[in-house]
Protein backbone atom coordinates (compact mmCIF):
# COMPACT_ATOMS: atom_id res chain seq x y z
CA UNK A 1 0.00 0.00 0.00
CA UNK A 2 1.12 3.42 -1.01
CA UNK A 3 1.98 5.84 1.78
CA UNK A 4 -0.56 8.33 0.25
CA UNK A 5 -3.18 5.52 1.25
CA UNK A 6 -2.39 4.57 5.07
CA UNK A 7 -5.08 5.30 7.28
CA UNK A 8 -2.61 6.80 10.06
CA UNK A 9 0.43 6.66 11.80
CA UNK A 10 0.58 4.34 14.82
CA UNK A 11 3.33 4.19 17.59
CA UNK A 12 3.03 0.73 19.51
CA UNK A 13 5.15 0.89 22.94
CA UNK A 14 5.66 -2.99 23.58
CA UNK A 15 8.34 -4.22 25.73
CA UNK A 16 7.49 -7.97 24.19
CA UNK A 17 8.76 -8.24 20.77
CA UNK A 18 6.73 -10.96 19.61
CA UNK A 19 3.33 -9.23 21.02
CA UNK A 20 4.89 -6.30 19.27
CA UNK A 21 5.11 -7.91 15.73
CA UNK A 22 1.45 -9.50 16.23
CA UNK A 23 -0.26 -5.65 16.96
CA UNK A 24 1.94 -4.52 14.20
CA UNK A 25 0.68 -7.46 11.43
CA UNK A 26 -2.79 -6.71 12.77
CA UNK A 27 -2.76 -2.91 12.15
CA UNK A 28 -1.06 -3.00 8.48
CA UNK A 29 -3.51 -5.34 7.32
CA UNK A 30 -6.40 -2.92 8.32
CA UNK A 31 -4.21 0.09 6.53
CA UNK A 32 -2.13 1.67 9.01
CA UNK A 33 1.41 2.06 9.40
CA UNK A 34 3.15 1.44 12.61
CA UNK A 35 6.00 2.10 13.87
CA UNK A 36 7.25 -0.42 16.60
CA UNK A 37 8.85 0.10 20.02
CA UNK A 38 10.03 -1.34 22.88
CA UNK A 39 11.22 1.45 25.71
CA UNK A 40 9.62 4.83 26.26
CA UNK A 41 13.14 6.44 25.38
CA UNK A 42 12.33 4.90 21.54
CA UNK A 43 8.86 5.93 21.70
CA UNK A 44 10.40 9.47 22.66
CA UNK A 45 12.81 9.60 19.80
CA UNK A 46 10.02 8.24 17.54
CA UNK A 47 7.72 11.12 18.56
CA UNK A 48 10.23 13.76 17.87
CA UNK A 49 10.90 12.54 14.17
CA UNK A 50 8.27 11.19 12.83
CA UNK A 51 4.27 12.16 12.74
CA UNK A 52 2.47 10.03 15.06
CA UNK A 53 -1.43 9.68 14.91
CA UNK A 54 -1.85 7.51 17.85
CA UNK A 55 -0.11 5.66 20.21
CA UNK A 56 -0.78 1.72 21.39
CA UNK A 57 0.87 1.64 24.75
CA UNK A 58 1.36 -1.30 26.43
CA UNK A 59 0.89 -0.99 30.77
CA UNK A 60 3.43 -3.31 32.28
CA UNK A 61 6.70 -2.06 30.75
CA UNK A 62 10.37 -3.94 31.80
CA UNK A 63 11.44 -0.31 33.10
CA UNK A 64 10.86 1.48 35.74
CA UNK A 65 7.90 3.97 34.19
CA UNK A 66 5.08 2.19 32.61
CA UNK A 67 2.63 3.18 30.12
CA UNK A 68 0.46 5.09 31.50
CA UNK A 69 3.09 6.99 33.40
CA UNK A 70 4.80 7.85 30.04
CA UNK A 71 1.22 8.83 28.40
CA UNK A 72 0.97 11.52 31.36
CA UNK A 73 4.48 12.70 31.07
CA UNK A 74 3.74 13.27 27.40
CA UNK A 75 0.40 15.33 28.36
CA UNK A 76 2.21 17.63 30.96
CA UNK A 77 4.74 18.27 27.78
CA UNK A 78 1.92 19.76 25.99
CA UNK A 79 2.13 16.77 23.46
CA UNK A 80 -0.87 16.27 22.49
CA UNK A 81 -1.52 12.64 20.72
CA UNK A 82 -4.15 10.33 21.55
CA UNK A 83 -3.55 6.74 23.36
CA UNK A 84 -5.25 3.66 23.57
CA UNK A 85 -3.88 1.92 26.66
CA UNK A 86 -3.22 -1.83 26.53
CA UNK A 87 -3.40 -3.30 30.25
CA UNK A 88 -3.90 -6.50 32.31
CA UNK A 89 -4.93 -4.96 35.10
CA UNK A 90 -9.00 -4.96 34.59
CA UNK A 91 -10.36 -2.98 37.79
CA UNK A 92 -11.99 -0.78 37.69
CA UNK A 93 -9.54 1.84 39.31
CA UNK A 94 -6.87 1.62 36.91
CA UNK A 95 -9.72 2.19 34.26
CA UNK A 96 -10.51 5.66 36.00
CA UNK A 97 -6.49 6.78 36.19
CA UNK A 98 -6.46 5.41 32.83
CA UNK A 99 -9.60 8.15 31.52
CA UNK A 100 -8.40 10.80 33.61
CA UNK A 101 -4.70 10.35 32.53
CA UNK A 102 -6.91 11.34 28.80
CA UNK A 103 -6.52 7.32 27.20
CA UNK A 104 -8.86 7.49 24.84
CA UNK A 105 -9.48 3.48 25.11
CA UNK A 106 -8.31 0.35 26.56
CA UNK A 107 -7.82 -3.00 25.44
CA UNK A 108 -7.82 -5.55 28.25
CA UNK A 109 -4.57 -7.78 27.96
CA UNK A 110 -7.14 -11.49 27.33
CA UNK A 111 -5.86 -14.81 25.65
CA UNK A 112 -7.40 -13.20 22.33
CA UNK A 113 -6.43 -9.39 22.85
CA UNK A 114 -4.79 -9.16 19.26
CA UNK A 115 -8.50 -9.38 17.88
CA UNK A 116 -9.35 -6.55 19.66
CA UNK A 117 -6.29 -4.26 18.37
CA UNK A 118 -7.15 -3.36 14.71
CA UNK A 119 -11.02 -2.81 15.66
CA UNK A 120 -10.35 -0.66 19.07
CA UNK A 121 -8.28 1.37 17.08
CA UNK A 122 -10.29 2.31 13.76
CA UNK A 123 -12.94 3.20 16.07
CA UNK A 124 -10.13 5.32 17.86
CA UNK A 125 -9.03 7.03 14.88
CA UNK A 126 -12.23 7.36 13.50
CA UNK A 127 -13.36 9.52 16.36
CA UNK A 128 -9.81 11.47 15.91
CA UNK A 129 -10.28 12.55 12.57
CA UNK A 130 -13.86 13.75 13.54
CA UNK A 131 -12.76 16.01 15.96
CA UNK A 132 -9.15 17.01 13.74
CA UNK A 133 -12.08 17.98 10.94
CA UNK A 134 -14.13 19.65 13.21
CA UNK A 135 -10.94 21.62 15.17
CA UNK A 136 -9.86 22.75 11.20
CA UNK A 137 -13.17 23.59 10.61
CA UNK A 138 -13.59 26.22 13.75
CA UNK A 139 -9.63 26.93 12.49
CA UNK A 140 -10.67 28.16 9.19
CA UNK A 141 -13.78 30.15 10.62
CA UNK A 142 -11.68 31.41 12.77
CA UNK A 143 -8.75 32.33 10.35
CA UNK A 144 -11.88 34.03 8.03
CA UNK A 145 -13.86 36.22 10.35
CA UNK A 146 -10.13 37.14 11.51
CA UNK A 147 -8.95 38.03 8.00
CA UNK A 148 -12.38 40.04 7.27
CA UNK A 149 -11.56 41.59 10.71
CA UNK A 150 -8.46 42.96 9.62
CA UNK A 151 -9.53 43.61 5.67
CA UNK A 152 -12.34 45.77 7.11
CA UNK A 153 -9.34 47.70 8.97
CA UNK A 154 -7.37 48.21 6.39
CA UNK A 155 -10.06 49.39 4.12
CA UNK A 156 -11.65 51.67 6.50
CA UNK A 157 -8.34 53.24 8.05
CA UNK A 158 -7.25 55.19 5.24
CA UNK A 159 -10.89 56.17 4.40
CA UNK A 160 -11.24 58.16 8.03
CA UNK A 161 -9.00 61.04 6.75
CA UNK A 162 -11.11 61.57 3.96
CA UNK A 163 -14.19 61.19 5.38
CA UNK A 164 -13.29 64.09 7.96
CA UNK A 165 -11.72 66.56 5.87
CA UNK A 166 -14.54 66.10 2.93
CA UNK A 167 -17.43 66.80 5.76
CA UNK A 168 -15.22 69.84 6.94
CA UNK A 169 -14.53 71.08 3.77
CA UNK A 170 -18.53 70.67 2.61
CA UNK A 171 -19.38 72.69 5.13
CA UNK A 172 -17.11 75.61 4.90
CA UNK A 173 -18.73 78.33 3.48
CA UNK A 174 -15.73 80.25 1.92
CA UNK A 175 -15.26 77.41 -0.94
CA UNK A 176 -17.99 78.24 -4.12
CA UNK A 177 -20.84 76.67 -4.19
CA UNK A 178 -20.17 74.15 -6.77
CA UNK A 179 -17.02 72.99 -4.67
CA UNK A 180 -19.39 72.51 -1.69
CA UNK A 181 -21.71 70.27 -3.68
CA UNK A 182 -18.35 68.50 -5.45
CA UNK A 183 -17.05 67.42 -1.51
CA UNK A 184 -21.00 66.56 -0.67
CA UNK A 185 -20.85 64.04 -3.67
CA UNK A 186 -17.16 62.93 -2.68
CA UNK A 187 -18.33 62.92 1.04
CA UNK A 188 -21.73 60.53 -0.41
CA UNK A 189 -19.28 58.43 -1.86
CA UNK A 190 -16.58 57.36 0.69
CA UNK A 191 -20.21 56.58 2.83
CA UNK A 192 -20.95 54.41 0.25
CA UNK A 193 -17.43 53.01 0.45
CA UNK A 194 -18.17 52.32 4.05
CA UNK A 195 -21.45 50.84 4.08
CA UNK A 196 -20.32 48.37 1.30
CA UNK A 197 -17.53 47.50 4.27
CA UNK A 198 -20.59 46.61 6.78
CA UNK A 199 -22.36 44.65 4.27
CA UNK A 200 -19.17 42.57 3.95
CA UNK A 201 -18.90 42.38 7.88
CA UNK A 202 -23.13 41.75 7.96
CA UNK A 203 -22.93 38.47 5.95
CA UNK A 204 -20.23 36.94 8.03
CA UNK A 205 -21.85 37.57 11.06
CA UNK A 206 -25.02 36.31 9.30
CA UNK A 207 -22.82 33.08 8.07
CA UNK A 208 -21.71 32.46 11.65
CA UNK A 209 -24.92 32.90 13.03
CA UNK A 210 -24.43 36.04 15.09
CA UNK A 211 -26.24 38.54 13.74
CA UNK A 212 -27.02 40.43 16.84
CA UNK A 213 -30.44 42.43 17.48
CA UNK A 214 -31.26 44.81 20.50
CA UNK A 215 -35.03 44.40 20.49
CA UNK A 216 -37.15 47.43 22.00
CA UNK A 217 -40.43 48.28 21.87
CA UNK A 218 -40.79 51.50 19.06
CA UNK A 219 -43.54 52.94 16.75
CA UNK A 220 -42.38 51.40 13.55
CA UNK A 221 -43.86 54.34 11.02
CA UNK A 222 -41.26 56.81 12.19
CA UNK A 223 -38.39 54.25 10.76
CA UNK A 224 -40.28 53.59 7.34
CA UNK A 225 -40.56 57.73 7.13
CA UNK A 226 -36.65 58.57 8.41
CA UNK A 227 -35.79 55.51 5.63
CA UNK A 228 -38.13 57.09 2.57
CA UNK A 229 -36.55 60.94 3.80
CA UNK A 230 -33.04 59.58 3.64
CA UNK A 231 -33.18 57.97 0.29
CA UNK A 232 -35.30 59.49 -1.65
CA UNK A 233 -33.92 63.02 -0.54
CA UNK A 234 -30.66 62.47 -2.35
CA UNK A 235 -30.42 59.00 -4.76
CA UNK A 236 -33.86 59.76 -5.88
CA UNK A 237 -33.66 63.36 -6.74
CA UNK A 238 -30.43 63.04 -8.07
CA UNK A 239 -32.32 60.18 -10.43
CA UNK A 240 -35.14 62.71 -11.16
CA UNK A 241 -37.50 59.46 -9.27
CA UNK A 242 -40.87 60.94 -7.72
CA UNK A 243 -41.02 58.49 -4.41
CA UNK A 244 -44.82 58.31 -3.42
CA UNK A 245 -45.63 57.35 -0.09
CA UNK A 246 -48.93 56.25 1.20
CA UNK A 247 -48.51 55.26 5.10
CA UNK A 248 -50.86 54.40 7.44
CA UNK A 249 -51.28 56.93 10.84
CA UNK A 250 -48.86 55.90 13.51
CA UNK A 251 -49.28 53.21 16.29
CA UNK A 252 -47.70 50.10 14.16
CA UNK A 253 -46.32 49.50 17.86
CA UNK A 254 -43.79 46.40 17.78
CA UNK A 255 -40.68 44.86 19.47
CA UNK A 256 -37.54 45.62 17.02
CA UNK A 257 -33.96 46.39 16.35
CA UNK A 258 -34.63 49.83 15.34
CA UNK A 259 -31.14 50.53 13.89
CA UNK A 260 -31.02 47.19 12.07
CA UNK A 261 -35.18 47.74 10.89
CA UNK A 262 -33.70 50.88 9.30
CA UNK A 263 -30.99 48.97 7.35
CA UNK A 264 -34.13 46.76 6.04
CA UNK A 265 -35.94 50.01 4.39
CA UNK A 266 -33.26 51.52 3.59
CA UNK A 267 -31.92 48.46 1.43
CA UNK A 268 -34.78 47.84 0.04
CA UNK A 269 -35.53 51.38 -0.92
CA UNK A 270 -31.69 51.59 -2.17
CA UNK A 271 -32.27 48.52 -4.23
CA UNK A 272 -35.33 50.02 -5.91
CA UNK A 273 -34.01 53.19 -6.80
CA UNK A 274 -30.78 51.15 -8.34
CA UNK A 275 -32.54 49.38 -10.73
CA UNK A 276 -35.22 52.47 -11.66
CA UNK A 277 -34.45 54.17 -14.71
CA UNK A 278 -33.87 58.18 -14.61
CA UNK A 279 -37.55 59.81 -14.23
CA UNK A 280 -39.16 56.68 -12.76
CA UNK A 281 -41.09 56.27 -9.89
CA UNK A 282 -41.36 54.53 -6.75
CA UNK A 283 -44.22 53.94 -4.71
CA UNK A 284 -43.95 53.12 -0.73
CA UNK A 285 -47.35 51.79 0.75
CA UNK A 286 -48.33 50.41 4.47
CA UNK A 287 -51.34 48.08 5.68
CA UNK A 288 -52.45 46.54 8.58
CA UNK A 289 -53.83 42.85 8.20
CA UNK A 290 -55.58 41.46 11.33
CA UNK A 291 -54.89 37.96 12.77
CA UNK A 292 -56.57 36.64 16.01
CA UNK A 293 -53.26 35.32 17.08
CA UNK A 294 -51.15 38.64 16.18
CA UNK A 295 -51.62 41.20 13.56
CA UNK A 296 -49.02 42.20 11.37
CA UNK A 297 -47.76 45.47 9.49
CA UNK A 298 -46.61 45.05 5.37
CA UNK A 299 -44.91 47.38 3.88
CA UNK A 300 -44.82 47.77 0.20
CA UNK A 301 -42.07 49.36 -2.35
CA UNK A 302 -42.96 49.05 -5.71
CA UNK A 303 -40.84 50.45 -8.61
CA UNK A 304 -40.89 51.22 -12.52
CA UNK A 305 -37.40 49.32 -12.85
CA UNK A 306 -35.61 46.68 -15.19
CA UNK A 307 -37.97 44.13 -13.07
CA UNK A 308 -36.68 40.60 -12.26
CA UNK A 309 -37.26 37.51 -14.88
CA UNK A 310 -38.91 34.52 -13.27
CA UNK A 311 -35.88 32.49 -12.98
CA UNK A 312 -33.87 34.85 -11.25
CA UNK A 313 -37.22 35.63 -8.63
CA UNK A 314 -36.04 32.82 -5.98
CA UNK A 315 -32.69 33.85 -5.82
CA UNK A 316 -33.39 37.48 -5.20
CA UNK A 317 -32.51 37.19 -1.23
CA UNK A 318 -29.33 35.05 -1.75
CA UNK A 319 -26.29 36.67 -1.16
CA UNK A 320 -24.28 37.57 -4.25
CA UNK A 321 -27.11 37.12 -6.26
CA UNK A 322 -28.49 40.32 -8.66
CA UNK A 323 -29.26 37.84 -11.86
CA UNK A 324 -26.68 37.78 -14.49
CA UNK A 325 -23.20 39.52 -14.88
CA UNK A 326 -24.14 42.33 -17.09
CA UNK A 327 -26.73 43.70 -14.40
CA UNK A 328 -23.59 43.37 -12.03
CA UNK A 329 -22.06 45.25 -14.35
CA UNK A 330 -23.77 47.92 -15.04
CA UNK A 331 -25.17 48.86 -11.39
CA UNK A 332 -22.35 47.78 -9.82
CA UNK A 333 -22.77 46.28 -6.05
CA UNK A 334 -22.22 42.95 -4.20
CA UNK A 335 -25.21 41.62 -3.99
CA UNK A 336 -25.46 41.49 -0.15
CA UNK A 337 -28.60 44.20 0.31
CA UNK A 338 -31.27 41.66 -0.13
CA UNK A 339 -29.94 38.77 1.73
CA UNK A 340 -29.11 40.93 4.66
CA UNK A 341 -32.36 42.62 4.80
CA UNK A 342 -34.20 38.93 4.66
CA UNK A 343 -32.00 37.61 7.64
CA UNK A 344 -32.83 40.86 9.56
CA UNK A 345 -36.48 40.05 8.80
CA UNK A 346 -36.58 36.39 9.58
CA UNK A 347 -34.45 36.92 12.88
CA UNK A 348 -37.96 39.64 13.52
CA UNK A 349 -40.62 36.81 13.03
CA UNK A 350 -41.31 38.49 9.68
CA UNK A 351 -40.95 37.75 6.20
CA UNK A 352 -39.75 39.67 3.00
CA UNK A 353 -40.63 38.49 -0.33
CA UNK A 354 -40.04 39.70 -3.97
CA UNK A 355 -42.74 39.82 -7.02
CA UNK A 356 -42.16 41.16 -10.52
CA UNK A 357 -44.50 40.67 -13.77
CA UNK A 358 -40.94 40.40 -15.51
CA UNK A 359 -38.36 42.07 -17.14
CA UNK A 360 -38.94 45.93 -17.78
CA UNK A 361 -42.68 45.48 -15.39
CA UNK A 362 -40.49 46.54 -12.17
CA UNK A 363 -40.40 44.96 -9.18
CA UNK A 364 -42.57 44.66 -5.56
CA UNK A 365 -40.70 43.78 -2.43
CA UNK A 366 -42.58 43.56 0.36
CA UNK A 367 -41.65 42.94 4.18
CA UNK A 368 -44.36 41.49 6.88
CA UNK A 369 -43.52 42.51 10.58
CA UNK A 370 -45.25 41.25 13.08
CA UNK A 371 -47.06 43.89 15.97
CA UNK A 372 -47.00 43.73 19.49
CA UNK A 373 -50.19 43.35 21.43
CA UNK A 374 -48.98 46.96 23.52
CA UNK A 375 -50.55 50.24 22.01
CA UNK A 376 -47.28 51.99 23.42
CA UNK A 377 -43.53 52.25 22.12
CA UNK A 378 -41.43 52.26 25.21
CA UNK A 379 -38.54 53.98 23.40
CA UNK A 380 -38.96 56.60 20.79
CA UNK A 381 -37.16 56.02 17.68
CA UNK A 382 -34.05 58.10 16.65
CA UNK A 383 -32.16 57.75 13.44
CA UNK A 384 -29.18 55.52 13.29
CA UNK A 385 -25.97 58.16 12.86
CA UNK A 386 -28.10 60.68 14.66
CA UNK A 387 -25.56 62.79 16.03
CA UNK A 388 -25.49 63.04 20.31
CA UNK A 389 -27.26 65.79 21.55
CA UNK A 390 -25.24 69.69 22.08
CA UNK A 391 -25.99 69.59 25.51
CA UNK A 392 -22.42 69.30 26.42
CA UNK A 393 -21.45 72.70 24.43
CA UNK A 394 -20.09 73.92 27.40
CA UNK A 395 -17.18 76.25 27.55
CA UNK A 396 -15.53 73.93 29.62
CA UNK A 397 -16.23 71.07 26.96
CA UNK A 398 -15.03 73.24 24.29
CA UNK A 399 -11.15 73.73 25.78
CA UNK A 400 -10.49 70.00 27.46
CA UNK A 401 -7.39 68.77 26.37
CA UNK A 402 -7.71 65.99 24.45
CA UNK A 403 -5.54 63.07 23.75
CA UNK A 404 -5.76 61.57 20.30
CA UNK A 405 -3.99 58.72 19.92
CA UNK A 406 -3.41 57.29 16.24
CA UNK A 407 -0.75 55.60 14.40
CA UNK A 408 -1.91 56.35 10.87
CA UNK A 409 0.11 59.58 10.31
CA UNK A 410 -2.77 61.17 7.91
CA UNK A 411 -5.74 60.27 9.91
CA UNK A 412 -3.42 61.73 13.04
CA UNK A 413 -2.52 64.58 11.68
CA UNK A 414 -6.11 65.56 10.16
CA UNK A 415 -7.95 65.14 13.21
CA UNK A 416 -5.89 66.85 15.65
CA UNK A 417 -6.20 69.76 13.47
CA UNK A 418 -9.79 69.59 13.41
CA UNK A 419 -10.25 68.83 17.25
CA UNK A 420 -8.03 72.24 17.62
CA UNK A 421 -10.11 73.98 15.31
CA UNK A 422 -12.97 72.66 17.20
CA UNK A 423 -11.72 74.56 20.47
CA UNK A 424 -10.02 71.55 22.05
CA UNK A 425 -6.34 71.40 23.31
CA UNK A 426 -4.97 68.00 21.60
CA UNK A 427 -2.06 66.44 22.41
CA UNK A 428 -1.19 63.44 19.97
CA UNK A 429 0.26 59.80 20.31
CA UNK A 430 0.99 57.64 18.04
CA UNK A 431 2.07 54.36 20.59
CA UNK A 432 0.85 53.30 23.88
CA UNK A 433 3.89 53.94 25.62
CA UNK A 434 4.02 57.65 24.29
CA UNK A 435 0.20 58.51 25.38
CA UNK A 436 0.89 57.11 28.85
CA UNK A 437 3.93 59.68 29.07
CA UNK A 438 2.36 61.97 27.73
CA UNK A 439 -0.80 61.74 30.29
CA UNK A 440 1.57 61.93 32.96
CA UNK A 441 3.58 64.97 31.89
CA UNK A 442 0.63 67.26 31.24
CA UNK A 443 -0.75 66.74 34.86
CA UNK A 444 2.82 68.19 36.02
CA UNK A 445 3.00 70.93 33.16
CA UNK A 446 2.25 74.41 34.19
CA UNK A 447 1.02 76.39 31.18
CA UNK A 448 1.71 80.62 30.98
CA UNK A 449 -1.38 81.45 33.17
CA UNK A 450 0.58 79.18 36.28
CA UNK A 451 -2.34 76.36 35.62
CA UNK A 452 -2.06 72.79 34.82
CA UNK A 453 -4.04 71.29 32.13
CA UNK A 454 -4.91 67.76 32.56
CA UNK A 455 -5.77 65.22 29.52
CA UNK A 456 -9.48 64.73 30.40
CA UNK A 457 -10.08 62.66 27.68
CA UNK A 458 -8.67 59.98 25.15
CA UNK A 459 -9.56 58.88 21.26
CA UNK A 460 -7.71 56.12 20.91
CA UNK A 461 -7.47 53.32 17.81
CA UNK A 462 -7.32 50.27 18.99
CA UNK A 463 -4.61 48.84 16.72
CA UNK A 464 -1.08 50.25 18.67
CA UNK A 465 2.25 49.37 17.34
CA UNK A 466 3.08 48.90 21.13
CA UNK A 467 0.15 46.97 22.56
CA UNK A 468 -4.27 47.34 22.14
CA UNK A 469 -6.15 50.55 22.50
CA UNK A 470 -7.63 48.24 25.34
CA UNK A 471 -4.44 47.93 27.62
CA UNK A 472 -3.99 51.87 26.87
CA UNK A 473 -7.65 52.41 28.68
CA UNK A 474 -7.68 50.08 31.25
CA UNK A 475 -4.43 51.87 32.28
CA UNK A 476 -5.54 55.46 31.61
CA UNK A 477 -8.81 54.52 33.89
CA UNK A 478 -6.94 52.69 36.91
CA UNK A 479 -4.04 55.13 36.55
CA UNK A 480 -5.89 58.32 35.88
CA UNK A 481 -9.36 57.87 35.67
CA UNK A 482 -10.40 58.89 32.42
CA UNK A 483 -12.55 58.44 30.19
CA UNK A 484 -12.54 57.25 26.61
CA UNK A 485 -13.58 56.65 22.66
CA UNK A 486 -12.63 54.11 20.54
CA UNK A 487 -11.91 54.91 17.08
CA UNK A 488 -11.46 51.84 15.15
CA UNK A 489 -11.51 50.09 12.40
CA UNK A 490 -12.41 46.55 13.97
CA UNK A 491 -16.45 47.32 14.24
CA UNK A 492 -17.30 43.58 14.93
CA UNK A 493 -19.87 43.06 18.12
CA UNK A 494 -16.93 40.97 19.77
CA UNK A 495 -14.82 44.79 19.38
CA UNK A 496 -17.75 46.67 20.39
CA UNK A 497 -17.98 44.64 24.05
CA UNK A 498 -14.06 44.43 24.27
CA UNK A 499 -13.99 48.20 24.35
CA UNK A 500 -16.31 48.71 26.82
CA UNK A 501 -14.99 46.36 29.24
CA UNK A 502 -11.63 47.89 28.91
CA UNK A 503 -13.58 51.10 29.99
CA UNK A 504 -14.32 53.32 26.92
CA UNK A 505 -17.94 54.92 27.11
CA UNK A 506 -18.10 54.90 23.78
CA UNK A 507 -16.88 52.63 20.36
CA UNK A 508 -17.02 54.81 16.98
CA UNK A 509 -16.29 52.50 13.63
CA UNK A 510 -14.47 54.14 11.15
CA UNK A 511 -14.58 55.98 8.68
CA UNK A 512 -16.64 58.06 11.32
CA UNK A 513 -18.19 61.57 10.45
CA UNK A 514 -15.97 64.05 12.62
CA UNK A 515 -19.12 65.86 13.63
CA UNK A 516 -20.27 62.59 15.27
CA UNK A 517 -16.87 62.17 16.69
CA UNK A 518 -17.37 65.85 17.91
CA UNK A 519 -20.86 65.33 19.12
CA UNK A 520 -19.72 61.89 21.40
CA UNK A 521 -16.66 63.77 22.48
CA UNK A 522 -19.23 66.79 24.13
CA UNK A 523 -21.51 64.13 25.69
CA UNK A 524 -18.91 62.22 27.05
CA UNK A 525 -17.07 65.17 28.55
CA UNK A 526 -20.79 66.60 29.68
CA UNK A 527 -21.24 63.19 31.76
CA UNK A 528 -17.75 63.00 33.43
Amino acid sequence: MSATRHRGTILVLEDDPGIGRLQRLQLERAGFRVELTTSTSEARARLATHRIDLLLLDYQLSEPTNGLEFYAALQKESRDVPAVLVTGYGDETRIIEAMRAGVRDFIPKTPNFIELVAPTVERVMKQVQAERQLHDAEAASRAKDHFIATLSHELRTPLTPVLALVSALQRDERLPQDVQEDMATIFRNVELEARLIDDMLDISRIARGKLELQFETVDIRPIIEHAIKTCCAHEAAEKMIVCHETLLPGGHVARVDAARLTQVFWNVLKNAIKFTPVGGQIFVRTRREEDAAQPALVVEVEDTGIGISPEVLPQVFGAFQQGDRSITQQFGGLGLGLAISKAIVDAHGGTISAASAGPQQGSTFTVRLPLSQSAKATVEFEPAGQKPAEKAHTPDGVHAHVLLVEDHPDTAQIMARMLRRAGFHVTAATTLAQALAETEAARKTVDDSGRTRPIRLVVSDLGLPDGSGYDLMRKLRADFRLRGIALSGYGMEEDVRLAQEAGFARHLTKPVDFELLLASIREVLASE
